[in-house]
């Protein structure tokens, strides 16, 4: 079920939430749309994965091949640029966003 929805889209969000990023029925979606995203840009087809909050920390998780990557910290209401690295023009996130865009990060 999950390949044929995925054939038809062109990249994924994985949202925020309250589940577990280890045993849940999240976490193997999430780990099997990551080796489908693997497999396809290896292949040269852009397959982004987007991940806001818990899903960003399960990206962070599956990049790390399994291991634990959060440690505690004390940090709130603290907003940091976004700090691109280098040849970043020629990504496919964001090679083509408008000048403003791109100063406004």
């Amino acid at each position: 079920y999950l390949t044929e929805v995925l054939s038809g889209v062109s990249g994924v969000l994985l949202p925020g939430g309250g589940s577990s990023i280890h045993t849940s029925s999240y976490a193997h979606v999430s780990n099997y749309i990551y080796e489908l995203a693997i497999k396809e840009n290896d292949a040269g087809r852009v397959f982004p994965i987007w991940g806001i909050c818990l899903g960003f920390q399960m990206l962070a998780l599956m990049a790390a091949d399994g291991q634990p990557n959060l440690s505690q910290c004390d940090s709130y209401n603290q907003a940091l640029p976004l700090e691109l690295v280098d040849d970043w023009e020629g990504s496919s996130l964001l090679g083509q966003a408008p000048d403003n865009i791109v100063e406004s990060l």
